[in-house]
């Protein structure tokens, strides 16, 4: 993922120059912005409440659990089937209220 958010900042910049000054942006923690607590707790306070789960989830996946959940794969698979269903649905419903939707042209 560092590879792919890198090549995207690179890639949307328009000087080298540019890049640079994101790229120092996002991965050095300067002294004179606070301690590292202190930049951790203003970027914690961007992230929407929301997000939580789907982060949770992330830094469980990161540590290597394969072993005990290949014991427990057809389980799991039907519960992930069940589950994303209402997933789903509420993925439809946020696209049919959101203000810009894409597919709206389609019937055109």
């Amino acid at each position: 993922m560092f590879v792919v958010v890198t090549g995207f900042v690179i890639f949307r910049s328009d000087t080298l120059t540019d890049a640079g000054h994101v790229l120092s942006a996002m991965y050095i923690i300067r002294a004179e912005n606070g301690s590292a607590a202190t930049q951790f707790a203003q970027a914690f306070k961007l992230i929407r409440p929301s997000a939580l789960p789907a982060i949770a989830v992330a830094l469980i996946a990161m540590f290597p659990v394969r072993q005990s959940l290949t014991s427990r794969k057809s389980k799991l698979q039907t519960a992930g089937f069940i589950l994303s269903i209402p997933l789903f649905i509420l993925c439809v419903l946020n696209l049919a209220t959101a203000t810009y939707n894409p597919f709206i042209y389609y019937r055109f």
